[in-house]
């Protein structure tokens, strides 16, 4: 169960890595996008926390949620 969470961790944080390069010049949609995506992944982070398991139905919708605003952010990029 340990390696599980730790991955969850890993993966909220491997897509705060990749999401964060510099804000110089990003128009504030995407900057709000990214506080958006920030705010969900903590949200997310503590959930899995709390319910200490990846297969609980409120933890999977709140993925859902920080995977709706990750598409968002990726579509402001192109």
């Amino acid at each position: 169960m340990g390696a599980k969470l730790y991955t969850a961790g890993y993966a909220i944080v491997a897509c705060a890595v990749s999401l964060s390069g510099g804000k110089g010049g990003w128009p504030l949609e995407r900057q709000a996008l990214m506080r958006a995506i920030k705010a969900k992944q903590r949200e997310l982070a503590r959930l899995v926390k709390i319910k200490r398991s990846l297969q609980d139905e409120e933890v999977y919708r709140k993925s859902c949620e920080l995977d709706k605003l990750v598409v968002a952010y990726m579509r402001k990029q192109s």
